[in-house]
């Protein structure tokens, strides 16, 4: 399912890269295979030339860290 979602996203933004991150990074490379393996099934090959599926280099924490940044680029911005 998530590849499948994942196929829709890529067939609409066609981006460069998927960092999978959070709570499902530390399950495993099968899990990360299966999205890829889904994923480039079900999008077009001209969205998937050059696309990356991998986990995140922040690992389980990038939700944290996101939150974080969304805060401090609330409280900094110029009103």
């Amino acid at each position: 399912m998530i590849g499948g979602v994942l196929a829709t996203l890529v067939n609409f933004y066609n981006p460069q890269a998927i960092f999978i991150g959070g709570g499902v990074s530390g399950i495993g490379h099968a899990l990360l295979s299966s999205i890829r393996q889904a994923t480039l099934r079900r999008a077009t090959a001209l969205s998937t030339r050059h696309l990356r599926v991998e986990y995140s280099p922040l690992g389980a924490d990038v939700g944290v860290i996101g939150g974080i940044w969304l805060g401090l680029e609330n409280v900094f911005a110029e009103k």
